[in-house]
């Protein structure tokens, strides 16, 4: 038996993700094959394990919100 896991991963504060994420769960019948992940949660995992430079790129790329406020 094959099992798929689909997992949807998006910034905490995106609203409009969040919801989404609870519109697709009720159309499943069984939700032990999704998960939703934040990207703030995803990250901080990621860096419990490694101290490489590409995951801080990676959070100030796509985390580091503050560099909107300068546009």
């Amino acid at each position: 038996m094959t099992v798929f896991l689909l997992s949807y991963t998006h910034p905490k504060d995106n609203l409009d993700c969040a919801q989404v994420v609870t519109r697709y769960r009720e159309c499943l019948s069984d939700t032990i094959t999704f998960n939703d992940w934040t990207l703030e949660k995803f990250t901080d995992i990621i860096k419990k394990y490694t101290a490489s430079a590409w995951i801080d790129d990676f959070t100030d790329r796509y985390l580091n919100f503050s560099k909107l406020d300068n546009v």
